[in-house]
């Protein structure tokens, strides 16, 4: 899977209490996106190890064993939502401060909220489960800081919500008192342990990706999921996800080509290594990146991104792995002059219906005149989807061969190729078949 491990000589696991794992490992893991951009080392991940353990080992808080045979229970509907980071106190500075930089017009704190409330509408509508958040969405003040709640961490709108479950919110600070950033690591240690509180169908992490001192940082940019490599269903999760979203991304002639990273595994992430629920990191772009967060700031990208999260859930959870909108075969059809002729189309992937049916005609044969149309189908059904030809004329004209193009497009607007096939329309089957046309007037071949 093109995994590169690398391991940190630490000499000594005292200086790891005062020491932020996930983001020493994110920096690490951001010097060899950088050093081998664009070349195939590392693509698969990066996992960290200290002193040979992973980061796992370090996080002194109590939980069950990764179950390596976790499936998403689908009896369970809730999943938790997890909006990356946000203020949190920082007892070294004594202010209270946004956990990444602002950069390129953007802060990932405040950004990936939005992504939350877009990926949970699309949860709710069309995978039917209930979404949870991790931060609060509304527009109070947090008293503590004076601040809107919804741009706090985690660690605070889960405190105030759960008052008595400080193994939720303080897990950190509890053991490492005097670590100056200690709430920020109660953050993120308090949105898996919250998904495992509520025994939650999974946890769906966004962020975005991003380099604070980049070697080639500026250039280093793309789509990713991350998953833990001992999880089978989560591997499906994030491979579902990454699949989705390049097809989603061909509905927009701005993002069609959007980089993307192959799916990358992580035992460096406490989000990750602390949940016992599937558990996918989604990181839409990177923020140090000019381009990408551009796109990070545009509501048509994020829309892309949310449905992708949504499909690749939806999907796994039925055990279906990727498979992307198309159309698979349209066989010849054949039938008789003045009778809807029945046109097949069997298509594969899951497309999000209504579906709209687009036919043109590339062959129309003399002394015919010939109309392509446009056909809907409002529900959801399976392959094949069908249309009618009608080839109107004297009963006894000739048969007459018509080219087809047929093409579909679901309701995201995905487009599948055009495909050319064939229809023949003969005479009525009472009628010789070498009869000859009565009259010159001309025959209409069209789509009903």
């Amino acid at each position: 899977d093109n995994i590169l491990v690398v391991n940190i000589d630490i000499k000594s696991h005292k200086i790891v209490p005062n020491l932020s794992i996930d983001t020493f490992s994110q920096n690490v893991t951001n010097l060899v996106d950088e050093l081998f951009y664009g070349q195939n080392i590392g693509q698969g991940g990066v996992i960290c190890l200290f002193d040979g353990n992973v980061s796992e080992y370090f996080y002194d808080v109590k939980k069950s064993k990764i179950n390596e045979n976790i499936q998403s229970p689908l009896r369970v509907k809730r999943v938790v939502v997890s909006a990356a980071h946000g203020l949190y106190y920082n007892y070294g500075e004594k202010i209270w401060r946004f956990q990444r930089p602002f950069v390129n017009k953007m802060i990932e704190d405040t950004t990936t909220p939005i992504y939350a409330s877009s990926t949970a509408t699309y949860l709710k509508s069309r995978s039917g489960v209930d979404p949870v958040f991790v931060r609060s969405t509304g527009s109070g003040i947090h008293a503590p800081s004076g601040q809107l709640w919804w741009k706090m961490a985690a660690r605070y709108w889960l405190k105030h919500r759960l008052p008595s479950r400080p193994d939720i919110w303080n897990s950190h600070s509890q053991k490492n008192p005097s670590n100056p950033k200690r709430e920020e690591d109660d953050d993120v240690n308090s949105r898996p342990l919250y998904a495992n509180a509520i025994s939650a169908a999974g946890l769906l992490s966004l962020h975005t990706n991003g380099s604070d001192k980049p070697v080639i940082g500026w250039k280093v940019r793309g789509f990713s999921v991350l998953y833990h490599p001992n999880r089978p269903f989560d591997k499906l999760l994030a491979q579902n996800m990454n699949c989705y979203m390049r097809e989603l991304k061909t509905s927009s002639n701005k993002y069609k080509s959007f980089l993307q990273w192959p799916i990358r595994s992580a035992t460096n992430k406490g989000e990750i290594n602390l949940s016992n629920v599937p558990t996918v990191i989604v990181e839409p772009g990177y923020h140090s990146n000019a381009s990408d967060a551009a796109a990070l700031r545009d509501p048509e990208f994020r829309s892309i991104v949310a449905k992708a999260i949504e499909k690749g859930w939806r999907l796994a959870n039925e055990q279906k792995p990727c498979a992307p909108f198309d159309i698979a075969s349209i066989p010849r059809s054949t039938g008789s002059h003045n009778t809807p002729i029945p046109v097949t189309v069997n298509y594969k992937g899951y497309p999000q219906f209504p579906l709209k049916i687009e036919v043109a005609i590339f062959h129309c044969p003399s002394g015919w005149t010939c109309n392509g149309g446009v056909v809907n189908i409002p529900d959801k059904r399976p392959s094949p989807v069908s249309y009618t030809f009608r080839c109107n004329a004297s009963a006894s004209k000739p048969a007459a061969t018509f080219g087809l193009e047929t093409k579909m497009t679901d309701a995201d607007n995905v487009v599948t190729r055009r495909v050319r096939h064939l229809v023949v329309c003969r005479p009525t089957s009472n009628i010789a078949a070498n009869s000859v046309s009565v009259g010159t007037t001309a025959g209409q071949a069209s789509i009903e």
